[in-house]
């Protein structure tokens, strides 16, 4: 039996490589997709935590400076050693809270 030498590849090793090949690509954009969502959700939620951070900052400020609180079921009013008053609200069927001036 003599060795016959190949130059290349046979074309059942290609066809096998390139169904690894896209194996693995599709595996990685599912993992790339994967992160992307949560390094999505992680920079929303960042961004809440910032708004609910300044929003407890301004309710403080604003219950450090009172002189008078009226609450009523619809809103609290706080006013504040300048004279002026800051109200407090969330509209009927909403999750929000305003702050008016």
């Amino acid at each position: 039996m003599t060795h016959r030498g190949t130059a290349g590849f046979t074309l059942m090793e290609l066809l096998i490589a390139l169904a690894l090949t896209a194996i693995v690509a599709v595996g990685a954009l599912a993992a790339l997709n994967t992160f992307a969502d949560a390094d999505q959700l992680a920079s929303q939620r960042m961004e809440e935590t910032v708004g609910i951070g300044r929003a407890l900052q301004m309710v403080r400020r604003d219950v450090s400076e009172a002189t008078a609180l009226d609450v009523t079921a619809t809103e609290w009013v706080i006013t504040r050693r300048d004279g002026t008053g800051v109200a407090y609200a969330v509209a009927v069927g909403g999750t929000e809270l305003h702050r008016f001036q």
